[in-house]
């Protein structure tokens, strides 16, 4: 099921324009199908990589 990039954006960063919020979702949205048909070809038996956070945890 696609993610929607638009509401996960705003909610991220309220303070990005809505003309902006469309450039983010079209990108976000363009690389989600090219990584999903890209993880369809990864063999099922390699090890998973590590997933490391793309925002600062705060405490």
């Amino acid at each position: 099921m696609p993610r929607d990039w638009k509401l996960i954006a705003k909610g991220l960063a309220p303070e990005i324009p809505e003309p902006e919020l469309e450039k983010v979702r079209a990108n976000l949205q363009g690389l989600e199908g090219e990584f999903a048909s890209l993880i369809q070809t990864l063999p099922h038996d390699i090890e998973p990589a590590i997933i490391l956070p793309s925002f600062e945890e705060h405490s």
